[in-house]
């Protein structure tokens, strides 16, 4: 009966693996036909370091 419990448990998390799957699927095929525009981030300069005079 032991072997039963365990061949239910690795059932299960393969389905829910594959409903996941299923899922990000669907959502990156919606996400694709939408078309969202990714801002572009500008890179600004290094911050300049105060020098201490002693």
């Amino acid at each position: 009966m032991e072997n039963m419990a365990i061949w239910v448990l690795v059932g299960d998390t393969l389905l829910g693996t594959l409903i996941f799957i299923g899922f990000a699927l669907a959502v990156k095929g919606l996400a694709g036909e939408m078309e969202i525009e990714t801002p572009l981030i500008t890179p600004t300069e290094a911050p300049r370091v105060a020098e201490h005079k002693a």
